[in-house]
């Protein structure tokens, strides 16, 4: 599964955003690796 990640910080967080594949069924895969 390929997953693309954005990494960027603003004033007050650090804020990390993952795209995925969007069924249901590899969500838990890639959280977990």
């Amino acid at each position: 599964i390929d997953i693309a990640l954005w990494k960027f910080e603003t004033t007050k967080y650090y804020v990390t955003i993952i795209d995925a594949p969007g069924h249901r069924d590899f969500i838990k895969n890639m959280i977990t690796g």
